[in-house]
């Protein structure tokens, strides 16, 4: 089992990630508005199914 490796961004900032599993918890004292996108090995988003908003649990391509 692999050690949980927090990351801290400050607005705007991105990361790699690891490429399997992920889980990610955000917290603020402020209202925050967070979105997520799947990308491809190529960087890419293939569409509206990769893209994870405010509410949503999961993508509506996750496997």
């Amino acid at each position: 089992m692999s050690q949980i490796q927090p990351q801290k961004l400050i607005a705007g900032a991105n990361a790699p990630l690891p490429t399997d599993h992920i889980s990610i918890r955000i917290l603020s004292q402020n209202a925050v508005d967070c979105a997520a996108y799947r990308l491809t090995t190529d960087g890419k988003v293939r569409g509206d199914g990769d893209m994870i908003f405010y509410g949503q649990t999961r993508s509506m391509m996750a496997v």
